[in-house]
């Protein structure tokens, strides 16, 4: 199947998965409570959401100083937006819009590949920190999570970060292991085409990595900064939750409910199932996530749609203006270069 008609195929299929979402919970009654939101409390959500997205991009713009690399945060922010807009279009757990961000900043700015794969393994570990840091207060702050399927995904994000540790940890290790796997698939499926050069790529990789958690580990500075604005950006990103519900007309719900379970939201969006914006997947998780606190059926639904719509279109229409403009730098890149 062509990657055309494959992105046809699971965009039919979130479409799908969507419409039975609304079809359970009463299409009537979803329009019912939408139509009673306080457009205010919509447009300051609107505004946190933006606010979030340049904390984002900051983030990353932090992310490349700690390993050298100095580029205009009007770049960074663009980026940003790109990387956002890949990742909603094709859901890979991030590969595809770091990927597409990673190209830009190659491609427009002549970024080194090296210092830009190193930045990102700053930037990555750091998003695993802080996961890390807010699902563990959160299933400490929040029991009833842990006795729902939100337990689950909280565990799993748990268990995913120490994971993540490990394999960084025995990175150089695993290049041994991983080279046989090369041998072994050209031997038996002639795939990849050229597996000495697919060895010297997983070479080149492990060694940015390696020199990004290098300069993290001398720039503690800009690591702490970066951890503070990343904590800000989750922050802010769990307030917006809060006025959608504010909007809603109910107030049964504690920001800092909000605020620590936004990891779990941003697990479910990582999930690499390829369905744009994972559309079903993320409201259902959702939904289910906050009747585990105590929220009624239909105000947890009204409040999952009126948060996707913000965090999927708005920021699609947003990340989608800036891809469109810099298509031509989105592209494939070649060998690492400094």
């Amino acid at each position: 199947m062509s990657q055309k008609r494959r992105l046809v195929a699971l965009t039919a299929l979130g479409i799908a998965i969507m419409a039975i979402y609304i079809y359970v919970n009463d299409p009537w009654e979803i329009y019912h409570n939408l139509s009673k939101a306080d457009p205010l409390w919509v447009a300051v959500a609107v505004a946190l959401n933006t606010a979030s997205l340049g904390l984002a991009a900051m983030m990353w713009h932090l992310s490349l100083k700690a390993v050298g690399a100095r580029i205009p945060f009007p770049e960074s922010l663009k980026a940003t937006m790109i990387s956002i807009f890949g990742d909603m279009m094709i859901p890979t757990a991030s590969v595809a819009g770091e990927a597409m961000r990673i190209s830009y900043l190659h491609n427009k700015l002549g970024l080194g590949l090296d210092r830009a794969t190193a930045g990102l393994a700053v930037h990555r570990t750091a998003y695993a920190v802080l996961l890390l840091i807010f699902s563990i207060i959160g299933a400490s702050y929040l029991p009833p999570l842990l006795r729902g399927p939100g337990g689950l995904l909280v565990l799993g994000i748990i268990a995913w970060v120490f994971v993540f540790a490990a394999l960084l940890l025995f990175l150089e290790r695993l290049r041994g292991p991983i080279f046989k796997i090369i041998d072994f698939a050209y031997g038996r499926l002639r795939w990849p085409r050229d597996p000495e050069a697919a060895k010297a790529g997983i070479d080149r990789f492990i060694g940015e990595v390696k020199e990004g958690l290098r300069h993290a580990s001398s720039s503690r500075g800009f690591v702490t900064l970066i951890l503070v604005v990343g904590s800000l950006q989750w922050i802010v990103a769990g307030l917006m939750f809060y006025t959608v519900f504010l909007a809603l007309g109910y107030g049964g719900m504690n920001p800092i409910e909000l605020v620590l379970i936004f990891p779990i939201y941003g697990t479910l969006t990582l999930f690499p199932i390829g369905i744009p914006a994972s559309m079903g997947i993320v409201e259902t998780g959702l939904t289910v996530t906050y009747m585990s606190l105590g929220v009624e059926r239909s105000v947890a639904v009204a409040a999952t749609i009126l948060t996707r719509g913000i965090l999927v279109w708005y920021d699609l229409l947003v990340s989608g203006s800036v891809f469109i403009r810099n298509l031509q730098y989105v592209a494939a890149v070649g060998p690492s270069e400094g």
